[in-house]
């Protein structure tokens, strides 16, 4: 997931707890992404990255979900420019108004 801010933004995972989340500086995320996957980043799964799908968001209103089905929902809030979220190509992923 991509979340450009213009200032404080809050991005706050609700899944599994066996879900390792890495936080890390988007200008910096193609270099992390290609030097850890299967590593630091793990497990991946089996699709190569170019194989992946984005989808964009946009803020809609002061707070919103994004969830992705079978994975769990992420709550974000702020000054949020653009959101993009990467995916194998069959995953659901979908927004909504924020539940907490």
């Amino acid at each position: 997931m991509d979340v450009e801010c213009d200032g404080n933004a809050s991005v706050v995972f609700y899944c599994s707890n066996e879900l390792n989340i890495h936080r890390g500086a988007l200008s910096k995320a193609d270099e992390l992404w290609k030097n850890h996957q299967g590593k630091l980043l793990s497990p991946t799964v089996k699709t190569r990255f170019e194989q992946w799908k984005k989808k964009h968001f946009s803020m809609k209103g002061k707070k919103m979900d994004i969830a992705v089905a079978g994975l769990g929902w992420i709550c974000i809030s702020g000054n949020v420019k653009k959101i993009n979220v990467w995916a194998v190509k069959n995953a659901q992923i979908t927004s909504r108004k924020a539940m907490i």
